[in-house]
């Protein structure tokens, strides 16, 4: 059930319903615009990105779902410049860094940024691949031969070869699908690289040591499971980011920092 003040709309939320679809529902019930949109359950905001499932935010079908009605202004306190939603900085005391191992497959970068994305799943990265291809055709004058290194319609058939490793290029196009920073720390060469503008409002990690990719994130104890990871950050939380610094320090004490 929704309500916006005094009207009520019953509505069918399955399990495959993401925060953006229903966003897109109330919208249209409500004549708003799902960018304007607040939502609470239980008197309580929902701050979840618009491709994080319903049900994984506490909305299910027999809840009752208010509607805020965000201004201009608070919508872009809350989300900054990209679409995705606002994520509260961490409580310092409660997080440790861990490093997530990936398998060694020729696709260990497509299985972080599935872990990242996608709810720490390990699953399928080849969908990530697919996602890849897709943007890159969708938008021909931004990636252009220069900037992938090959035509744009030869890199999105060779992109989705599972043999195909993947590397710098595919983590600029994900940040860019995604509106999300990743930062890379190189142990290769000892210094992080941020793919990303500075204005999107959410960040994430990625270790890279010549040959492969793993996730780096926060977790409640070095023994708490993969699910309770938080791997989402508020971009400019300086905590989460000096958290990070000091893991990589601690096993590369030469390491340089950029930010």
């Amino acid at each position: 059930m929704i309500q916006d003040g005094n009207k009520k709309v019953k509505i069918e939320v399955d399990e495959s319903c993401t925060v953006g679809t229903l966003r897109c529902i109330i919208a249209n019930e409500f004549v708003i615009e799902p960018d304007l949109i607040g939502i609470t359950v239980m008197n309580k905001e929902i701050n979840a990105f618009d491709d994080e499932l319903a049900i994984d935010v506490g909305i299910k079908n027999m809840t009752m779902i208010r509607i805020i009605h965000l201004d201009k202004e608070e919508k872009s306190v809350k989300q900054g410049k990209s679409k995705s939603g606002y994520i509260v900085k961490i409580d310092k005391l409660k997080w440790v860094p861990i490093r997530r191992k990936m398998a060694a497959d020729n696709s260990c970068l497509f299985h972080c940024l599935e872990y990242l994305f996608y709810n720490k799943s390990r699953n399928d990265p080849y969908h990530i691949r697919q996602e890849v291809s897709e943007i890159v055709q969708l938008y021909p004058q931004k990636f252009t031969t220069d900037y992938l290194g090959q035509p744009n319609s030869l890199y999105s058939q060779n992109i989705l070869n599972p043999r195909t490793w993947g590397s710098n290029i595919e983590i600029s196009i994900y940040s860019f699908l995604k509106e999300c920073q990743i930062i890379v720390f190189d142990f290769e060469n000892n210094i992080d690289i941020t793919y990303g503008d500075k204005s999107l409002n959410r960040c994430c990690f990625i270790i890279f040591t010549g040959n492969h990719f793993d996730v780096i994130c926060l977790s409640r104890s070095l023994n708490s499971p993969e699910n309770e990871d938080m791997v989402l950050f508020n971009n400019e939380d300086e905590e989460v980011k000096k958290k990070m610094k000091n893991y990589i320090l601690s096993e590369h004490p030469k390491f340089h920092f950029t930010f």
